[in-house]
């Protein structure tokens, strides 16, 4: 789990436009969205997506 500190929802959004697909949030922890390791390729590429969806 990990708190992207604004909307669950939105991030999971802004991550998929990123091609990148997270676990969703839950409405009692509307800032927090689950997140599963991966291979190298993909953690790296996990990483660039995030920058730019936690920055939004």
């Amino acid at each position: 789990m990990m708190n992207v500190k604004r909307n669950g929802g939105g991030f999971y959004t802004d991550m998929a436009a990123e091609k990148v697909y997270i676990g969703r949030a839950w409405p009692v922890w509307p800032t927090w969205v689950r997140v599963s390791v991966g291979s190298k390729v993909e953690m790296a590429k996990f990483k660039q997506a995030f920058v730019k969806a936690y920055n939004v």
